[in-house]
């Protein structure tokens, strides 16, 4: 399931978006933010083990094997694109488009050797242009130098992921201690501690949402480098107001 796999729904398009919720069984018929908000909802229930069944996905392997190495050509070409100067947030939306592209090349249908033998050949392609991806990252001048660029922090890419404030954060402590991401970067990074992220979880109406703080923590995590563990010893740091003194509480 996708919580194998980093993957942020506001950095998937429109195909991608589609795939994701039709695999799951859901509706795909509302405009693309609507899609990512339902996928966002969707990904978090998975990560903390809250996923309900989903129906049968009935497409055919030479279907779906065709979309996977379309795929791989559209982000060979963007990431042909990237350079050791791009952005962050460019890298991580790329990261995460190569992490739904894996996800789906790992759920191909196979029936038989042929199929079988194509699809570890589709996922060794995909492997080796993630891996192009990082090596482009490890052209930089220095590690001092790849750190600081995954880093770097716009503040532009901030969203607001619905209406929904959160005044209980009921279920924060079991989504920021879970194992989100075992799918890393592959670059060795020196850990940015959480306090000094200049991230808080308030609950305040005019604050973040439960879901731009847990997207933003979910980005953050790997932008500064810091271990599953590191992340839920150092969760008190996340929270302030009446949030912290229900986080202490629990």
């Amino acid at each position: 399931m996708a919580a194998k796999y980093k993957i942020v729904a506001s950095h998937l398009e429109l195909d991608e978006l589609i795939y994701e919720l039709e695999y799951r069984g859901f509706p795909t018929s509302c405009d693309i933010n609507c899609m990512r908000k339902e996928l966002r909802k969707i990904l978090n229930l998975e990560r903390i083990g809250h996923a309900s069944k989903y129906p049968e996905y009935n497409k055919t392997f030479s279907d779906e094997i065709q979309a996977c190495n379309d795929k791989i050509s559209v982000l060979s070409e963007k990431i042909s694109e990237f350079t050791a100067r791009s952005d962050r947030k460019d890298f991580l939306i790329l990261n995460s488009r190569l992490s739904h592209l894996m996800a789906r090349a790992d759920r191909l249908p196979m029936t038989n050797e042929q199929e079988k033998v194509q699809r570890a050949s589709t996922i060794t392609k995909i492997l080796k242009i993630s891996e192009t991806l990082n090596e482009t990252l490890k052209l930089r001048k220095s590690h001092n130098d790849t750190v600081s660029f995954l880093q770097s922090d716009s503040g532009s890419d901030e969203e607001d992921i619905g209406n929904a404030h959160a005044s209980t954060p009921s279920r924060l402590v079991e989504v920021v201690s879970e194992n989100t991401h075992s799918n890393r970067a592959g670059v060795l990074l020196k850990p940015v501690p959480v306090y000094k992220w200049g991230l808080k979880f308030s609950g305040e109406p005019k604050g973040l949402s439960i879901g731009a703080f847990l997207e933003r923590v979910d980005e953050l995590q790997i932008a500064r480098g810091v271990s599953e563990e590191e992340l839920f010893l150092s969760a008190l740091d996340l929270f302030t107001g009446r949030a912290l003194n229900w986080f202490r509480g629990v």
